[in-house]
């Protein structure tokens, strides 16, 4: 069930995108809303949500086989962990404080580079250090 603005749809698939929608009604011509902005009301009930997102881009999987062909698959794993843990710490702060707004998209691929930087001059030295931390949690744990 679907209701945009003042127009029932009844029983219905929606599609929300960045910028569009796209209502495919049961009986009756499929209808395109081009922006969201014509959009001031929706209303409706839902039986199932599909949220089609890329979390990376292409550019992205070249760029980790690039940092994996120059510095090993030890600095890929440490890249992209260091990398989702730098984009989400600068990601968020600035949509705290509203300077961004929250769905914006943060690029990735910097965030990537800046780990393979650590890696590259301060990554051995780091696992290391991580790795004797756990070990000692271990044994007080034990």
């Amino acid at each position: 069930e679907l209701k945009v603005n003042e127009t029932s749809y009844g029983p219905c698939q929606l599609e929300l995108r960045e910028n569009a929608m796209k209502i495919s009604p049961e009986s009756g011509p499929e209808v395109q809303h081009s922006t969201l902005e014509d959009i001031k009301k929706l209303e409706g009930q839902a039986t199932k949500v599909l949220i089609p997102r890329e979390a990376m881009g292409y550019g992205d999987i070249y760029l980790l086989a690039m940092i994996g062909s120059f510095l090993g698959w030890q600095a890929v794993l440490f890249t992209v962990v260091v990398a989702s843990v730098l984009g989400s710490i600068i990601g968020v702060v600035p949509r705290l404080f509203g300077k961004t707004e929250w769905s914006s998209k943060i690029p990735f691929g910097p965030y990537l580079a800046g780990g393979a930087m650590i890696w590259l001059f301060y990554g051995p030295q780091l696992v290391e250090w991580y790795m004797n931390r756990l070990a000692v949690r271990e044994f007080l744990d034990v």
